[in-house]
This record gives C-alpha cells, structure tokens and sequence, in this order.
C-alpha cells in the first residue's frame, strides 16, 4: 500500500533517479568521491570493522546494538549516533525509556569529551556542581551541529509503528534514526522472539532504503 501511494503522490518519495538523468547520476558519484577524499562515504559510527574496513553507515542500512540488559547498549548507541551527528549528520533519536532531558545530559558528556572537555553525567543528572564553562562551550558548540530531534513515544504501551517512523522522515529528513530499544515496537505472542525481530528488522531495512537513511537500534 505505501508504494501503491508513492505512485500516486510522486513527490513524498524523496530521492527518485531517472536513468536518463546524466547530470544528477554524475552529480551523485562526484559526492561519493568527495565524501571519500573527506575520510570515509558513509557516515563515521566509532566502530572501526564499519568506518576503515567499510564504507561507514551508509543510508539504506541498519546497525543492531544487541547484547543483554544493563551493558550500556544506549551508551554504545548514543555514542556512535553522536559522532555521526558531529561528523554533520541530521538525526531523529528515539526512546521509550528516558525522558529528552535524560538523553540530553548523556550528549553533553558524549560531545564534550570528544573536544576533551570534561563533564560529568553523573553531575548533570543529579543536580551537582559541575565547571559551568565547559558546559558552556559544550552547549555553545551544538549550534555547530544540525538537527539532533528527541522524540518519545506518547503511545500508552511507548509504542511506535514504523509507518510513525517514517512520518517523522517526512517531517524533519533526517540522516539517521537512532532507536533506544526494540520494545518500541510491541510483542506478538504468536511469534517466536527471533521470527518477531526479524520482521522488525526488516520493516525497519526496507524503510531505510526507501527513505534513504541510516537506521540504528540498540
């Protein structure tokens, strides 16, 4: 049905190529070739087997955080998709567990220490003094960033649908979408665990391509 609709409303579907269009198949290659002579193509995650060996995150892919409760799956989540952001990406972070300030007093820990400024996240989230200077170049320096939208999930379960997801693309045309646990998304008691995040995995692939974003999900 979604591309039933593409067809009939043309111009909701972003980054449509005409094969017959030289200049703009010429223009896209030419922005590989500087986005490569600039490091990497794709986006620079942190995790070295994706940014030397790889391209990077490229729009159309996924990157899953997998690991059991209370490792800092979200830390590892926040910090790559924080590089992206600083590396000039626009993102959309979403997270049915902690409320934007929460996930703002980990970006500030996060951007600081990448320009070896030191802020504690214990002290932010708690009220405690911390150099106030530092803050203040930190917070000074995300006017250097683009978009980085907190979005949480008003749903009464913190549930979203990928169709939701996809609305957020149309409204703010992010880079990459960062989801802080595939709980967002419901349970279905009459799938296994594996066959469940396999269909989530690949609705959220399919929406990647589609959309021409980056997806990564803790």
């Amino acid at each position: 049905n979604s591309f039933n609709d593409l067809l009939k409303n043309p111009e909701t579907k972003q980054d449509a190529i005409d094969l017959s269009d030289r200049d703009r198949i010429l223009r896209i290659y030419q922005d590989r070739v500087e986005r490569r002579l600039l490091g990497t193509v794709g986006w620079p995650t942190g995790f070295s087997q994706i940014d030397k060996e790889g391209n990077g995150l490229m729009p159309g892919e996924l990157l899953a955080i997998m690991a059991r409760p209370g490792v800092a799956k979200t830390w590892l989540l926040l910090y790559s998709v924080v590089r992206m952001w600083m590396s000039g990406a626009k993102v959309i972070f979403i997270s049915p567990e902690m409320t934007k300030d929460e996930v703002l007093f980990r970006i500030i820990p996060l951007v600081g220490f990448r320009n070896e400024l030191r802020i504690s996240n214990k002290a932010l989230r708690h009220g405690l003094y911390t150099d106030i200077d530092a803050l203040n170049r930190v917070v000074t320096l995300f006017q250097d960033y683009g978009l980085f939208h907190i979005e949480n999930p008003e749903d009464k379960r913190g549930a979203v649908s990928v169709e939701a997801i996809s609305q957020l693309c149309t409204r703010y045309n992010p880079d990459i979408i960062a989801i802080d646990g595939v709980r967002l998304f419901g349970t279905n008691n009459r799938q296994s665990t594996w066959e469940w995040l396999e269909e989530i995995f690949y609705r959220l692939q399919a929406m990647a391509v589609s959309r021409h974003v980056s997806v990564v999900v803790a």
